[in-house]
């Protein structure tokens, strides 16, 4: 099992933080839920698109 190096938890940290900010500004906002929606869907899809070839995959052990 190989360990996270350096930058790697760096853009990690940027990622959830870009994540968490996105929340908390889209929870002020009018017309909350469409948008709240919509960044979750992006956010996720990008984050799966970057980082999915490098998450585990339990149906292949």
């Amino acid at each position: 099992m190989e360990h996270s190096t350096i930058s790697e938890a760096l853009i990690g940290g940027v990622v959830c933080g870009t994540i968490a900010a996105g929340f908390i500004w889209q929870l002020f906002r009018p017309w909350k839920l469409e948008w709240l929606w919509l960044t979750c869907f992006i956010l996720t899809s990008i984050i799966v698109f970057f980082f999915g070839p490098s998450m585990p995959n339990p149906f292949m052990m």
